[in-house]
């Protein structure tokens, strides 16, 4: 005998949704427990039993075939939306970008003319960031501690800055589950399967 095709696919789904339902419940203590599960092919009469491994008795799981760690607390970093940080620092720094601003007015700032020292010091820059970041390949976070090591001016108060927001990002972090099993065919079982076997011949 043997599985249906898209059998493994089917339960890794159903395992998913049983995973969102499991995570909506807040822990504060170590779950513990042996989780013992039959599933039948009602086709082809295929069967297996999932529990906890004969004589496992130590690991991560400390000896149960499944181990949920309690919630925590935790700072996400990017929580604060980065273009909302820089949005909000432009909009205080716009009247040193352009020599001449006027709030009631619209200037042409892609006009070179229009921009002051600072912009084109910036522009240069940010260029010469991104030629450099480019080239190496790096990924994004490499890139700005990269950046940071090497030409930052002011890097201790950047970090500062950037260390006070996200000090202020908390989350809920659900706790880590730890699961050991093994799939057995326990001869004890083989009359159940032949029982619910018959029940879903029956139901066609």
């Amino acid at each position: 005998m043997t599985w249906n095709d898209g059998t493994g696919k089917m339960l890794a789904t159903y395992g998913q949704q049983l995973m969102k339902e499991e995570r909506k419940k807040e822990i504060t203590q170590h779950v513990l427990n042996d989780p013992r599960l039959m599933v039948i092919d009602l086709d082809s009469g295929e069967y297996t039993v999932l529990g906890k491994p004969e004589g496992h008795e130590a690991g991560r799981t400390q000896g149960h075939a499944y181990r949920r760690l309690p919630d925590s607390m935790q700072h996400l970093p990017f929580k604060v939306s980065p273009t909302l940080q820089l949005s909000v620092l432009l909009d205080m720094i716009v009247p040193m970008l352009a020599p001449e601003y006027n709030a009631d007015e619209e200037l042409d700032y892609e006009n070179p003319e229009n921009w002051s020292p600072l912009v084109k010091a910036a522009y240069r820059r940010v260029a010469e960031a991104i030629s450099e970041a480019t080239e190496m390949k790096l990924k994004p976070k490499e890139q700005a501690k990269l950046w940071k090591e090497r030409h930052a001016k002011h890097r201790k108060a950047v970090d500062a800055v950037l260390a006070s927001l996200k000090e202020k990002t908390l989350t809920t972090k659900s706790g880590d589950m730890i699961c050991v099993c093994e799939a057995t065919k326990p001869e004890e079982f083989e009359s159940l399967a032949e029982e619910i076997r018959q029940i879903a011949n029956n139901d066609d």
